[in-house]
């Protein structure tokens, strides 16, 4: 078992590292556009900003509960579920939302 979690954490390791790598690479104007802030907040209001991805099997799970609490939240709360984009396959379904 120990072999397995080392070779998971090695693993997890390489991902991290070369994931940064690739991000350098993007360059406004070229690869992406900056778009404005949409979101206008007044006031002292709290944001809570819940990132997810379809994919996650917690953010499956957590959803449910996060659709309720918003429901009851306090007036001064303004809630925003943002899709991660973190890889390609994780990009194609943050477009999707």
């Amino acid at each position: 078992m120990k072999r397995v979690i080392t070779l998971t954490g090695l693993a997890m390791a390489i991902g991290l590292a070369t994931m940064g790598a690739q991000a350098a690479d993007y360059v406004a104007g070229k690869d992406y556009r900056v778009l404005d802030n949409p979101e206008k907040i007044s006031g002292d209001a709290i944001i809570v900003r819940e990132f997810f991805w379809y994919g996650c099997p917690h953010c499956n799970v957590l959803n449910p509960h996060m659709e309720k609490w918003a429901k009851n939240k306090d007036k001064d709360v303004a809630f925003f579920k943002t899709p991660a984009a973190l890889n390609p396959v994780w990009e194609a379904n943050a477009r999707g939302f």
